[in-house]
Parts: C-alpha cells; structure tokens; sequence
C-alpha cells in the first residue's frame, strides 16, 4: 500500500481516506516508534537533568553547574554563600569607623542636654566635637582636664585647636590634644562660664 506523506519525525504514514491502510503499515508505523522513541530510562541520562523515574515524574532536579549558578561551596572572605551574609568593612577593604561618646570632666559639662560632645574615628583620622560650659572663669591644673580620649585613640602629634565663645574672640581660649590622649585647656583666664564654649578638631592617630 502507498500513502502520500510521512510525518517528520518518525516517519509514520498519512493516510489518505480514499486508500485505507493494512496491518502490515500498522506494523511499520509500530516499529518506527519503536526505534525513535527514547526510552524513559534514557531521558536526561546525557547530564544527568530532567531523568524521570518509573512513575514518568522528575528524579533528579538541575544542580548549580548545570545552570550556571555559582556553587555553595564558594565562600566571600570564608562566609559560605549558602545563606545570607553582612560583609564588614575588612571584608571590602573599606576603612572602620567608631564614634565615641565623650563624658566632660573637672567641672566641665556639655552646654545643654542637645549639645554634642563626641569623637569620631574613622580608620586614621579622628574628629573631636565639642561644646561645653566652662567650671570657671580661671583654668589651672585642678580643671584644665575636659577629656580624656578613648582608650588606643592616640594624636600622631601635640594638636592645639581654639576653644571658641560665639565668635567672640575675647572669651576664647586654648586647647591641646595630646599625645597622651587628654583633651586640656591651657592655663589662664576665660571670658565668661555662662556661654557654650565649642571645640572642632580634626587629627590623625597612631
């Protein structure tokens, strides 16, 4: 028997109405089948992906090379990437930074409860802000002392910076940072207790 056309895959015959096939062209389209056909067995066997089991369902899902993805066993800075991780700044390369909150000592204290008196230390450099209320009109060794700087907060150099009143050059004084990390004012007579005194410095550390 003759039929006009196959399909393209397996080669099964189309028969047209007018010419009605036999069992031998049953047979035929059987065995085409059977030859092309992949097994179930077969399926996915080249990588392993999409292999069925017995019941026609997926055995085995896609792993991270075989799509791409980058493998759990890799780690940042020895962080594994199988969850979620906080890089710090030593991870990146980027530089720390601390901010201290500083106590006013030996009568000294902050202007107001809104007034800033702190340190903050980014890798070398530190910056000191400050503003403050003096004890007295007179500074000498029994109040010269404002802070002490955090522990291992240490000026690479003997820093004086002005202790200023408002702008107001009379009431300024002075102020030394040193290398032993005490915050000092130098010793003399201050314009006024009443007003806020503000020290800014910025300063490199050990």
């Amino acid at each position: 028997m003759s039929y006009q056309s196959t399909t393209p895959n397996f080669d099964l015959p189309q028969w047209v109405y007018s010419d009605p096939p036999q069992m031998n062209d049953f047979n035929t389209a059987f065995a085409n089948i059977d030859e092309k056909a992949i097994p179930n067995d077969e399926k996915g066997a080249a990588n392993g992906v999409a292999t069925l089991n017995s019941s026609g369902k997926l055995a085995q899902m896609p792993s991270a090379s075989d799509v791409g993805a980058v493998p759990t066993t890799r780690t940042i800075n020895g962080k594994a990437l199988s969850s979620n991780i906080s890089l710090t700044a030593a991870d990146v390369g980027a530089v720390s930074q601390t901010v201290y909150e500083l106590t006013p000592q030996n009568g000294w204290e902050a202007a107001s409860a809104a007034s800033a008196c702190h340190l903050i230390v980014t890798g070398k450099l530190a910056a000191l802000t400050a503003r403050l209320r003096a004890p007295s009109t007179t500074i000498n060794s029994n109040n010269s002392l404002i802070f002490n700087l955090p522990s291992g907060v240490i000026p690479t150099k003997y820093i004086d910076v002005v202790l200023s009143c408002g702008g107001d050059i009379s009431k300024a004084g002075g102020v030394q940072i040193g290398t032993d990390g005490r915050v000092v004012v130098f010793a003399g007579e201050l314009g006024t207790v009443n007003d806020p005194y503000s020290i800014d410095a910025v300063f490199l550390i050990n």
